[in-house]
């Protein structure tokens, strides 16, 4: 068996980015079994009163929206059906942090996270 993967590098917070890769896989592979969501960037390390508006929002949009993305593109690429896949379904897999559970990393950094688990949580697809 061979297995195939195809890395591409682009903004994992840029809907065309993500709807592109997503179709890229149906156009090439005729079906989307994995995607692995893996954005994430700290955040200023400040505390809340010293947090720049424009430095929390980048860090919610890299680690959060990305998320939504992946979920939003992946999930609809992966209902398709082909000859090499009979059944729609597939594994999204998205990286979040101990961090969004509790204190251990900026607070900028753990709300994203946070956010993230309760995203994929409330997106399961049955």
């Amino acid at each position: 068996m061979i297995t195939q993967v195809t890395v591409i590098q682009g903004d994992a917070a840029d809907d065309s980015t993500i709807s592109t890769i997503c179709e890229r896989a149906i156009k090439e592979e005729g079906h989307l079994d994995f995607f692995f969501a893996n954005a994430g960037i700290i955040g200023s390390g400040e505390t809340i009163p010293n947090i720049p508006e424009e430095a929390f929002m980048e860090c919610m949009r890299v680690n959060v929206l990305s998320c939504f993305l992946a979920i939003k593109h992946s999930s609809k690429a992966m209902a398709i059906t082909s000859k090499g896949k009979e059944e729609s379904g597939g594994s999204i897999l998205m990286t979040a942090s101990i961090a969004g559970l509790r204190n251990g990393a900026t607070v900028e950094y753990s709300a994203s996270k946070a956010a993230c688990d309760t995203t994929s949580h409330i997106s399961t697809v049955t």
